[in-house]
């Protein structure tokens, strides 16, 4: 402030000094002006108002001070955070390494696995293959060995060997050439391979495998959630589900997450303990929980009958949840025992007064109350469980609520009392103070009937089980006493008692026994030996079974006990004869006991048979095997089959064996020795031998069976005898003696015929050797064609593996591309804010060295000018994506006049809360009258922050939260969707929630969830209290649901799960009455806004405007008309978003029109049938149609124009 400013520079004062400030025009004025111009403000002496500036400025040096500390704090923990963004970026980089080097290993692993299932596919077939082609080529070999031999005697041989060795070569070439038809010329492999490898799917999931969160999990925060029950030796579910520090549910996996089950007893055997969940590491919430796990029952095995309680004809028991046992005796007493038989407390004595009793029969307990049947008495009774009475009701008689004789009680999971009425054969249910609800009767002749029921019994889905004493039967019943089903045979079932599975244990009374049923009601165990048993029960906590055995004035649990030691029994934790069976094993500990002797005598015995080493036969008269390589090629050593097995397997080699008499080697097949061509040279040469012994001379042949011993020679053959042998060649004598009445040939014919065989035979060889090489060449190429196959799936294997290991790669550079990013712009961020703290810092030490060097140096008059500071925006417009948004800024002085005068560097940006923070910079032009315009043009929708400064500063109300809107075109409406299937809809309005109410002319409002399943259906047909008839308007404000009840002349006030709450109006044209209510609205004041369609008015509280002449007219809010728009052919119903336009539904239009807030027409939406209501969906504008024709609701979705 210069010096002169320190006078008054208005006319005629004297330029007096300005001593005095005036606060109602915010200026310095002289003591003049105080008398003139400021006569009537208020004013007062600069000095004063000086000292007020100076504790103004000095309380804002404090809060500076202040505000630095917390800027300081807050800029340390974005150093802070800036580190630990980096460590994160660094072990998510590890993390994101090392699972991908896990899944390549992986990948490796596979591709190996399956390169070696090709290479055994393939060697396999090959080997197949090659068998097949060796046994052809023995085929050809043995035929060869034949043709050979049969040429070599047709060319060389007399007639007298072609006679003795001529009808054995057809007869054994034609049986080589029948086994060549019994085999298969056919391949015995396919010679292709295809390998499948589907990588489409995978390469579409390796790609997107991954996510990086940029928020926090938070363990704590995570929850779990178990609806299955827990038991020994079966799955037991636990649904988790992860959340962030925000309490938000994390949509993401990658999370490590474990969980165990700790016993807190049995060392380790899991009965009863606690179970623990953690993720990362860390406990969720309700981590460690305690757990109780339920053992399972096996009631086919019952033992250690304990005879723990003496009374007097038991008739009844009960267990309390902590073990107390409840006894109903027919002393006309409950006694109560502890877990361990001891008597504790007698309840009761024998009387008709308020807790005694006459032969109780049955009793119930829940918690601390305790229900008896008091047979003798004909009434139920309610006492505590120490025995206090709190109530009874029934009487004798077969009425309503009487007895004849009741016998079993139970309750049920909502408090209902059932009893068995015996005498009167009937069950009758209660409320838990007597109230009479329902009566299942037992009289009658069908499955339903019954007779004399006593004991009763709950299962686990609520149905009711009835031992009927007097029919020898389980009847089960509904809860609404709905015949069910029976089951079993018992001979007069007394008791019953069902476990939490279903399985039924009922006490018979004649017969002695105690019969368990499995859930279907098929008996799977019968306990005998009883002694009258009456009643029934189960522990809660074991399932120890409970027995009241009258006839023996016995009270038994029963339990599980192996009837041997030898049979060793995995039973669990057995505590007053619970039953934990999961299973049986029996102990093989002296197979010498004699009970044990059948079972050993059973059992498989390998007996291992030595047999005789045997030599290798050089001449055998049988046919052998030979090796080309071994001796000269047609006298090498021989060998039969069996002794050639014999060698090969004492050589220890089945690829090459060395011959033991010429040790030359020679390759076995891959059949084996039975691959070997036999060799027919052998038995050919002895028989040869043996012939050329008996020869006269090179051309006869001695007969050795002449009767007179003379060996003449042989010129004649025996056709019958036919053998071969010597005897087959005959002399004369031998032809009329010997072999007389035979059939003879000379040798010459015999021989010719021999050699058509011979010849006939070589022909068919020949034949078949053409087949079977061209089999043999056939294998050669498949052979070939496998190891293509092979090669090619090979190729495709590590084509397809590597094009998965690229994908693993590129998929691993974009995570770590994007983990990158993710870390530059967090860091960016942070570093932004703490730049942006550090300016504040600054900007903040610059005005306090200001205002301390103001406090200091500056004079009163100095301080007062510059004590304040004032600045402020203004828009009138609306902040829409991709449209100009425009901030008018005006620039004041300290004293908070208007700065007249422009060059203030003024700043505008406007920052998105979700994309991200997207920054959108302003453009400002200085008007150079104090006044500024920034412009801005927002690229996205939603939740934004405006911040606008000068000079560096923030003006007031910056920054300030800014909603940006969607551009909505309804000139282009997409995604029509059949959503809803009702019938005649009439109305829809949305829930804030997304929930959709739907009128519907059946008389119901139905509500339904954003995707169409049905929630709730509010009302039915009818005119009370919540009911509706052809509701036709709908509206929704919170928590209330207001509905036109057309039919019934009225609007109803519901809360929006459909309870009444209140109603008006009636049928009339008076004011407040109705005809035909149609539509109804809520205003902003809650004023409900009604249209009475039949008296063609609108009533706002009794305030009247006009309706239904084809328009669209406009009141304001105290009815006073406004203006009209439109031409639709009887409009039905109409939506206004929130800017303004216009959504009409025409019902006999079969259309929906689209106004803008002018009035005009720009959008028509057609193919509807009779469309009633119309309304939009509060969160994203979703325009929803009653399309009352057509049975449904549709629901369309607006194109939002979004710049990014």
């Amino acid at each position: 402030m210069k010096p002169r400013d320190h006078y008054c520079s208005q006319p005629n004062h004297g330029n007096n000094n300005l001593n005095f400030y005036c606060e109602t025009c915010s200026l310095l004025v002289c003591l003049h002006c105080t008398t003139a111009t400021h006569k009537t403000h208020t004013v007062k002496e600069i000095s004063t108002v000086a000292k007020t500036h100076q504790m103004e400025i000095t309380g804002a040096l404090d809060d500076a001070r202040e505000v630095v500390t917390k800027l300081t704090g807050a800029m340390d923990e974005n150093n802070r955070m800036i580190e630990q963004v980096e460590i994160s970026k660094i072990n998510a980089s590890l993390a994101i390494n090392n699972a991908f080097e896990t899944l390549q290993q992986t990948l490796e692993e596979r591709k190996k696995t399956l390169l070696s299932e090709l290479e055994a596919i393939s060697l396999s077939k090959t080997t197949a293959l090659t068998i097949q082609k060796e046994q052809f080529e023995k085929m050809i070999g043995d035929i060869g060995h034949y043709t050979d031999l049969a040429s070599h005697i047709l060319q060389t041989h007399t007639d007298h060997e072609i006679v003795a060795l001529g009808g054995l070569i057809p007869t054994e070439l034609q049986a080589t050439l029948k086994r060549v038809q019994t085999i298969s010329l056919s391949p015995n492999q396919e010679s292709s391979i295809t390998v499948s490898v589907q990588t489409d799917d995978l390469i579409q999931k390796l790609s997107k495998l991954g996510h990086l969160l940029d928020f926090n999990l938070s363990p704590s925060s995570s929850t779990w959630t178990s609806t299955s029950v827990a038991k020994v030796g079966t799955r037991y579910h636990v649904k988790v589900r992860s959340k962030t520090s925000k309490g938000e549910e994390c949509p993401h996996g990658g999370v490590e997450v474990k969980g165990e089950m700790r016993s807190k007893t049995h060392n380790g055997a899991v009965v009863y303990g606690e179970l623990l969940i953690t993720m990362d590491g860390q406990h969720v919430q309700n981590s460690p929980n305690d757990l109780d796990v339920r053992p399972i029952r096996d009631y086919r095995i019952l033992c250690n009958a304990q005879q723990v309680i003496q009374c007097n004809r038991p008739r009844c028991v009960a267990i309390h949840d902590n073990g107390d046992i409840y006894v109903g005796s027919e002393n006309h007493h409950i006694y109560v025992f502890d877990q361990t038989g001891q008597l504790k407390n007698t309840i009761g004595s024998r009387g008709s007064g308020d807790g005694q009793f006459s032969s109780p029969s049955g009793i119930s307990i829940k918690g601390d109350v305790l229900y008896v049947a008091d047979t003798g008495n004909h009434r139920v009774q309610k006492l505590t469980s120490s025995g206090k009475f709190l109530h009874k009701f029934g009487q004798h008689g077969s009425g309503q609520g009487q007895f004849n004789r009741p016998w079993g009680v139970i309750i049920d999971s909502n408090n209902k009392l059932i009893v068995s009425d015996s005498g009167n054969h009937r069950i009758q249910i209660f409320n838990e103070n007597g109230g009479w609800l329902l009566t299942i009767d037992g009289h009658g002749l069908g499955n339903h009937s019954f007779r004399s029921p006593e004991g009763l019994a709950l299962d686990p889905q609520g149905n009711i089980h009835v031992a009927a004493f007097g029919s020898n039967t389980i009847k089960v019943f509904t809860k609404e006493g709905v015949y069910v089903r029976m089951y079993g045979d018992p001979n007069d079932p007394s008791g019953i008692a069902i476990d939490d599975e279903g399985y039924s244990l009922v006490s018979e009374w004649d017969g002695h026994c105690l019969s368990i049923y499995d859930p279907d009601g098929n008996k799977i165990h019968t306990v005998e030996n009883l002694n009258n048993p009456y009643g029934t029960a189960l522990d809660p906590r074991d399932g120890s079974v409970f027995i009241a055995s009258k006839g023996a004035d016995t009270f038994q649990p029963r339990g599980l006990n192996p009837s041997s030691e030898r049979w060793q029994a995995n039973l669990g934790c057995w505590r007053n004869g619970g039953v934990f069976s999961t299973g049986v094993w029996l102990l093989l500990d002296n197979l010498e006991d004699p009970e044990l002797r059948p079972l050993a005598q059973s059992l498989p015995a390998t007996v291992l048979r030595s047999r005789a080493d045997t030599c290798a036969c050089v001449i055998r008269r049988q046919w052998g095997r030979g090796f080309p390589q071994c001796g000269s090629r047609r006298q090498g050593q021989r060998f039969c089959l069996q002794c050639l097995h014999h060698e090969i397997e004492k050589s220890g080699s089945q690829q090459m064996f060395q011959c033991p008499i010429c040790e030359q080697n020679t390759s076995i097949p891959v059949g084996g020795a039975s691959g070997l061509p036999q060799n027919l040279h052998l038995g050919f040469e002895v028989e040869v031998a043996g012939y050329m012994s008996k020869m006269v001379n090179n051309s006869d042949v001695a007969c050795d069976h002449c009767i007179d011993g003379d060996n003449g020679p042989a010129v004649v053959f025996c056709c019958t005898c036919h053998q071969f042998y010597a005897s087959l060649l005959v002399c004369l004598h031998c032809t009329t003696v010997t072999h007389k009445n035979h059939t003879a040939k000379e040798i010459s014919t015999v021989a010719k015929t021999h050699q058509i065989e011979i010849t006939g035979a070589l022909e068919d060889a020949k034949e078949v050797v053409t087949k079977l090489t061209g089999a043999m060449d056939e294998k050669n190429r498949m052979i070939e064609q496998v190891d293509f196959s092979k090669r090619n799936a090979s190729l495709a294997i590590n084509n397809a593996f590597e094009t998965l290991q690229q994908t693993l790669e590129e998929r691993k550079k974009t995570l770590l591309s994007e983990l990158e990013a993710i870390s530059l712009s967090n860091t960016t961020a942070l570093a932004l804010q703490k730049e942006q703290f550090e300016k504040m810092v600054g900007d903040i030490g610059h005005y306090t060295d200001m205002a301390s060097q103001i406090l200091q140096t500056h004079t009163d008059h100095e301080i007062v000018a510059l004590g304040g500071a004032g600045r402020g925006w203004t828009s009138t417009s609306v902040a829409k994506v991709g449209a100009s948004y425009h901030v008018k800024v005006q620039s004041k002085t300290s004293e908070g006049e208007e700065y007249p005068y422009g060059g203030v560097e003024v700043k505008g940006e406007m920052r998105s809360k979700t994309h991200n923070g997207a920054v959108v910079y302003g453009e400002v032009e200085d008007h150079r009258d104090g006044t500024y315009t920034i412009t801005l043009t927002p690229q996205t929708a939603g939740p934004h922050q405006l911040l606008i400064t000068m000079d560096g500063q923030h003006v007031q109300n910056s920054p300030n939260d800014l909603d940006v809107r969607p551009i909505r075109d309804y000139r282009i409406l997409c995604n029509a969707q059949q959503v809803i299937q009702c019938n005649r809809p009439m109305c829809v309005a949305i829930h804030d929630n997304g929930d959709i109410y739907v009128g519907s002319n059946d008389s119901c409002i139905y509500v339904f969830d954003r995707v169409g399943q049905l929630k709730n259906t509010i009302g039915s047909r009818g005119s009370g209290d919540g009911q509706f008839s052809h509701p036709s308007g709908i509206s929704i404000k919170g928590d209330v649901l207001y509905v036109a009840d057309s039919g019934n002349h009225c609007v109803q006030k519901l809360t929006s799960s459909g309870k009444f709450l209140h109603k008006f109006g009636q049928q009339g044209s008076g004011q407040g009455q109705f005809n035909g209510p149609w539509g109804v609205i809520i205003d902003s004041n809650n004023k409900l806004i009604v249209s009475d369609y039949n008296n063609h008015r609108i009533q706002i509280f009794n305030e009247n405007g006009a309706w239904g002449s084809n328009t669209i007219k406009v009141f304001t809010k105290e009815g006073v008309y406004v203006r009209m728009y439109g031409d639709p052919n009887d409009p039905s119903g109409i939506a206004i978003d929130d800017e303004g336009y216009s959504l009409v539904s025409e019902c006999w239009g079969n259309c929906l029109f689209i106004y803008d807030p002018e009035g005009n027409k720009i959008h028509t939406v057609g193919n509807l049938m009779n469309p009633y209501g119309t309304a939009l969906d509060p969160r994203d504008g979703s325009v929803f149609i009653a399309n009352y024709g057509a049975n449904t609701v549709l629901k369309y979705c607006i194109r939002k124009v979004n710049v990014m």
